[in-house]
Formats: structure tokens, C-alpha cells, sequence
């Protein structure tokens, strides 16, 4: 009985642990913000929890990064981990009962928490139009790309694979800037491209995108933008506010639409209409820390630091911990010269979990302002890793960490990484020089 005890509370630890932990696979965190919002549930930090820790899970296995061999892999692991667990506890060679009474309990627990899902994804999504809902804005861009070769950002292909597995889709990797991506254009004739995720996901090809006279902006969504090859029309991608709040006469989805679709306008550098889309979230829906946070992300974007700060506390206010809200106030604090509260802000946006590209960029500038040398360190090793994995720029990461190293007096790790850098090929001319008198100065104090 002791020993059914023990793998029970092994189950229950392990179930927890990949429920939280596969949150480090960054499903859209847009989207989880929502779930974890809706109802007027901002402000509960253990429903937000919940939904994240829960949803984690389940995106994991849905966002197919490892496809088929998902599965698979997670039997590999939990295999491993309940073998591990069974030498511990019984100190020997364990009989064939225990080892399967463990394994059991292990995917007993998982399975429970992928049903849980289903659960608090209703209860969250209860009564939200299909078009406000992730599944729903996919399947309205179905009808601009069908038909032929389609380019899709990271985030969209990821989803579209999923609920559409027989979809053609080419994600293109490697290509960071406009001239690779046009070669790729070139030889996959791509009909559509899809851009979701985060609104400045591949942020420079929807710029080139969005100035270029052979593709049109087709249609914005809150969960996706998208563009077809064509001249320009003249037309309007997205609904007029008149249009929105005729479509959802309820304030909370028809602030959702605004302050959603407001951040895609932005990425789309049409600032005007942006600020008029999230102005009407915040006049609709006054206590939402998602419209308001949104809006403070926009008004930082143009360096409206005073307003930005306003709209960024009374987002906390409303939901303490509020990761967009945090980077705002890191920004504007180091804007105003105020080291330690940005370095206080930073360390909060740490803590409540944020490891995002953005939110490690912000955590090292942070840190270095505050002359908290180590950390930026560990920051820039993060961003370092994760754009070599990505196979994105790395260059002025590289350079970064270089300069956290020298700060540190680690004149090898120092040189090695500012040379790497160099390398790279990616340093702007300014960038180049600046290296080269930094490896100046440290063999000069090698001396």
C-alpha cells in the first residue's frame, strides 16, 4: 500500500511538472492571455495559472514541433523518468507489478490533465463568437489561400499544420531577411502569406510585405494577418469600428476585436487607425488589463513614455503580474534614466515566469543598466542560445555578451564572443568598429 502511495505522489509531481514545464515550448502567449482573461478572470491569478499550466500541456502536443514523434517521445521520457523513480524507491530491481502500477499512474495523471482542457477552455471560452477564437480566425483565412503554395510565419504554420495537416504550407527557414525570402518566393510561387502569432512575429517580411507593390494586404484578424500576391486595391483589410460593434454588440468581444486587431495595425505601421482601435477597447472595456496593457505596448512603440506608464500600471492594478504591462515600464524606466526601478520591474518580469525572446532583451539591458553584470550575462547566453537554435541573427548578442564578459574582467570569454560576433557577418559597419576597439582595450589589458 506504501509503495502505490509513493508512485501515486510520483504521478501527481511528475503530471505537474510537464503540465507547467511545457510552457517553455511558448504556445501563443496572446492566446493564453485571453484564456486566462475572459469572464472578467484577469485579476484571479490561480485561475490565470490554471488555464496557463493546464493549456501548456495541451499545446504542447498540438503545436506538433516534434509532429508524429511527439508521442513517442513522451513515452520515451515518462518510460525513463518511472524506471528512475521505481530504482530509487525500491533500491533493487523492481518486479514487473510495481514498475506497470507506476507507468500507469504516470499517464493516468496525463491523461487527466489533457480532459482538464477541455474543461477550462470552455468555461473561458463560453459564448465567444467562433471568430474571436483561435480555431475560428484560421479557418477564415482558409478561403485566401487555398489553391496553391502557401508561406506561413512560425506560429501559423505550426497551427495551420494542425488543424489542417494536409495543408501546403512552406515556412522557409533560415530566411530572416526580404532578399532570402523572395528567393524562396521564387522558387515555391508562393500564393498567400499567413503571419500569426505575436503581431510582430517575422516582423520585417510583413514590413516588406506590407510595402511592396506586388503583394496586397488581404485581411486582418485578430489571431492572423494576411497577405495575397497582387497589386495593391485600395481596400480595407479589416472592419471599420461601426462594423465591429454591429458584428459583436457585446463590449467584451467587441473590445477583444479592437485591441487585438489595434496590435496588428500597429505591426502594420498604421498607427492611426491602431490608436483609435485601442482608445475604443479601453472606452469599452475599462478594467480589462489586456486592452489596457495592449495599448501601453502601442503608446511605448512611439515613445509616449508618460502615457504609456499610465496605461501600464492601471493594467497591473487590475492584474498584478501582467508580463506586457512589466516590459512596458522596463522600457519607459530605462528611457527616464531610472536604472533601479527598471532593474526592479525587470527582475518582476523574470520572476513571473517571462522568458521570451523580448522579455530577456529587456532583463539584460536591465541588468546592465544596474550594473548587475552577471545576469545580463545569463540574459544574453539565453538570447544567444535561442537565436542559434532558431537559426536567427546572433551577431549583436554576441557582441552584447562580449561586452558583459569584459565588465566581468573575463578577458577570454570576452574575446572569443566579441570575435564570434565579428564573424558572424551580421554587425552593422558601427557595430564592426565597436568591436574591434573593445579587442583593442583587452589585449591592452592583458599587457
Amino acid at each position: 500500500m506504501k509503495g502505490r502511495l509513493f508512485f501515486l505522489v510520483f504521478a501527481l509531481v511528475a503530471g505537474s511538472v510537464l503540465g507547467g514545464g511545457a510552457l517553455l515550448v511558448e504556445p501563443d502567449s496572446s492566446f493564453l492571455d485571453f484564456l486566462a482573461s475572459a469572464q472578467g478572470g484577469e485579476g484571479d491569478g490561480i485561475f490565470g495559472w490554471l488555464i496557463r499550466s493546464v493549456y501548456g500541456f495541451f499545446g504542447l502536443r498540438a503545436a506538433g514541433f516534434v509532429a508524429g514523434a511527439l508521442p513517442l517521445l513522451e513515452t520515451v521520457i515518462l518510460f525513463v523518468a518511472t524506471v528512475v523513480f521505481v530504482f530509487w524507491l525500491a533500491g533493487k530491481k523492481p518486479g514487473w507489478r510495481p514498475f506497470l502500477l507506476g507507468a500507469l499512474s504516470v499517464f493516468f495523471l496525463l491523461a487527466t490533465v489533457r480532459g482538464g482542457v477541455h474543461f477550462f477552455r470552455s468555461r473561458s471560452e463560453a459564448g465567444l463568437p467562433q471568430s474571436l477564437r483561435l480555431r475560428g480566425s484560421l479557418e477564415e483565412v482558409l478561403p485566401f489561400v487555398e489553391g496553391g503554395s502557401v508561406w506561413a510565419s512560425p506560429s501559423a504554420a505550426r497551427w495551420m499544420s494542425v488543424l489542417h495537416p494536409g495543408f501546403a504550407l512552406q515556412t522557409t527557414p533560415g530566411a530572416t531577411t526580404p532578399s532570402e525570402w523572395r528567393a524562396q518566393e521564387r522558387k515555391h510561387r508562393y500564393r498567400a502569406a499567413i503571419f500569426a502569432g505575436q503581431p510582430d512575429e517575422s516582423l520585417v517580411l510583413l514590413e516588406h510585405l506590407a510595402g511592396s507593390s506586388d503583394w496586397q494586404l488581404a485581411k486582418v484578424f485578430p489571431f492572423a494577418t494576411v497577405f495575397v500576391r497582387g497589386e495593391k486595391n485600395g481596400g480595407t483589410a479589416w472592419l471599420s469600428a461601426e462594423k465591429v460593434e454591429e458584428r459583436y454588440p457585446e463590449p467584451r468581444f467587441a473590445a477583444f476585436y479592437f485591441s487585438r486587431v489595434g496590435a496588428r495595425l500597429a505591426a502594420l505601421r498604421q498607427n492611426g487607425e491602431a490608436k483609435r482601435f485601442f482608445l475604443r477597447a479601453v472606452d469599452l472595456q475599462p478594467r480589462s488589463a489586456d486592452a489596457r496593457s495592449l495599448y501601453a505596448s502601442f503608446l511605448a512603440g512611439r515613445k509616449q513614455w508618460g502615457d504609456a506608464i499610465e496605461q501600464a500600471e492601471e493594467a497591473l492594478e487590475i492584474f498584478p503580474g501582467c508580463e506586457p504591462a512589466l516590459q512596458v515600464l522596463v522600457q519607459a524606466e530605462l528611457a527616464a534614466g531610472r536604472p533601479e526601478r527598471a532593474w526592479r520591474f525587470a527582475k518582476e518580469l523574470y520572476s513571473s515566469g517571462a522568458k521570451d525572446t523580448f522579455s530577456e532583451y529587456l532583463y539584460a539591458r536591465a541588468a546592465n543598466a544596474a550594473g548587475a553584470f552577471s545576469e545580463e550575462e545569463k540574459a544574453l547566453k539565453n538570447l544567444v542560445e535561442a537565436a542559434k537554435k532558431k537559426k536567427t541573427p546572433v551577431g549583436a548578442y554576441l557582441l552584447l555578451l562580449g561586452q558583459a564578459y569584459a565588465k566581468q574582467g573575463f578577458a577570454e570569454q570576452a574575446t572569443a564572443s566579441i570575435r564570434e560576433a565579428i564573424h558572424s557577418g551580421e554587425l552593422t559597419a558601427e557595430q564592426t568598429e565597436s568591436a574591434g576597439k573593445l579587442l583593442e582595450t583587452i589585449e591592452a589589458n592583458k599587457r
